[in-house]
């Protein structure tokens, strides 16, 4: 065989193999880097977060405390038994009965059943399912409030990344702007102090790509703390999202209607409301109903011993004078119930100023949005201009570094902007209490898990 011939196919196989490392490579990349979008992120959160765990935990207390409750309206069925011991056996005497037998056995079977009059089982039945809705409605704020500060994670390692970017290009236009001075000094055109200032630029530009590198890391490890995914994952952006705003009334009229934290306050109010009618029942008579079965049985036997005995019994209970301590209940519990009313008018008047601040903060990034990206247009012509300019001798070297310094200010301003953007809208519908709708909308739309909140 000839040597060519050979050096082809040694060729050919050092390409194979190269090959198949490169697709090993890339496998290894794609399953070690795992891809998650703002969907992904948002599952995530919904199956892995401890804090939305022990949230839904507490509606399962609530109803367990329903059947707690609930157990108080269905009788009590026991049964008993008892043996005795004597000492000795009595006769009467002559020996023609036993009064008192050696062993005695007795047992049976006994039905109960207390109730108010005051109907107070009912109320705090009643109560009890007020209080699983409330914890249902108090998961759902969880939830939204959770899944807001996974969205803002998210948006943030965007900004974070994007922010790198702007770093590593100022790095760098300053590097070349550095070997451009350098070339000029040689030739005589600029002094060393040129050289010097451009040097420090550079500088600066290399702890801004270190610190924006960081921030990166940081921004990663908080998204990784909400939703507990793997440290090694990348981000899918989502296209930017644009919205009409409606008018402000009626945005408020949504927060109203909406907003999981009303509802929870409005069924507290309710909640209280039932407290003060379950402490004034207590001044009604209590009536307890008993029936039973008892058996008995002695050895020897005994001529007074009733075998059997089937009874039932009616008790009626009335409390007279306890101190006070039912008026103190009934006075605390009015407290209570006042209290809630002042909390829901509270939370009410909170609610429509954050949807005032969410309005107009949205309104202003809309607004600036269109001006910065305006400005970026001029920024980057400025910026090629000046540094043509720099080149030929016509700028100096404090033009092409302020020209550079303006248009890494434009560039991060445009990033802030659009990313606040995004922010502001999902704030907007938090605010209007929209926003854990279209995001359990958008999972089941996309056939994904997602928290059945009526099933709960």
């Amino acid at each position: 065989m000839k040597s060519s011939t050979k050096s082809k196919i040694i060729a050919i196989l050092l390409m194979f193999i190269f090959c198949l490392s490169i697709d090993k490579q890339i496998y290894a990349v794609e399953n070690v880097c795992p891809e998650y979008s703002l969907a992904d992120l948002y599952e995530a959160a919904i199956e892995k977060s401890e804090i939305i765990e022990i949230s839904k935990e507490d509606v399962l207390i609530s109803r367990i405390q329903k059947n707690k409750t609930l157990s108080d309206l269905i009788p009590n069925l026991s049964t008993f038994g008892d043996y005795r011991r004597y000492d000795k056996a009595k006769t009467a005497s002559g020996g023609s009965f036993t009064i008192q037998p050696e062993n005695a056995y007795t047992w049976g079977a006994k039905l109960e059943q207390s109730l108010s009059l005051g109907g107070r089982e009912f109320i705090a039945l009643n109560m009890s399912k007020k209080k699983i809705e409330k914890s249902k409605t108090d998961f759902k704020t969880v939830n939204e409030n959770y899944l807001l500060n996974v969205a803002s994670a998210y948006y943030n390692i965007l900004k974070t990344q994007k922010t790198l970017k702007i770093a590593q290009e100022n790095l760098n236009r300053l590097e070349k702007h550095k070997d451009v001075t350098k070339l000029r000094l040689k030739v005589g055109e600029i002094t060393k102090t040129v050289v010097l200032r451009a040097e420090a630029e550079v500088s600066q530009a290399q702890s801004d790509v270190i610190r924006a590198t960081n921030n990166l890391k940081m921004a990663k490890a908080n998204l990784i703390k909400l939703t507990e995914i793997e440290d090694n994952f990348t981000v899918r952006e989502t296209s930017f999202e644009s919205i009409d705003i409606d008018e402000l009334a009626s945005l408020k009229e949504q927060a109203v209607t909406n907003r999981t934290e009303l509802k929870s306050f409005d069924l507290q109010t309710q909640i209280a409301k039932d407290q003060v009618r379950f402490v004034k029942s207590t001044y009604l008579p209590d009536v307890s109903l008993e029936a039973a079965y008892t058996g008995n049985d002695t050895s020897p036997s005994t001529s007074f011993n009733n075998k059997d005995v089937i009874y039932g019994q009616i008790s009626l209970k009335i409390p007279l004078i306890e101190g006070g301590r039912r008026k103190a209940e009934i006075d605390e519990a009015k407290s209570k119930l006042k209290q809630s009313e002042l909390l829901y008018k509270d939370l009410k008047s909170t609610i429509s100023l954050e949807v005032d601040d969410a309005y107009y903060n949205l309104m202003t990034q809309q607004s600036v949005l269109g001006k910065i990206q305006d400005q970026l247009k001029l920024a980057k012509d400025n910026y090629e201009k000046i540094s043509e300019q720099f080149k030929e001798g016509f700028a100096n070297s404090i033009d092409i570094v302020d020209a550079n310094n303006f248009l890494v200010s434009t560039e991060q301003q445009l990033i802030n902007a659009q990313y606040d953007y995004q922010i502001g809208i999902l704030i907007l519908k938090r605010a209007t209490g929209v926003f854990l709708k279209e995001i359990d909308n958008d999972l089941r739309a996309q056939n994904k898990g997602v928290n059945n909140y009526d099933a709960l």
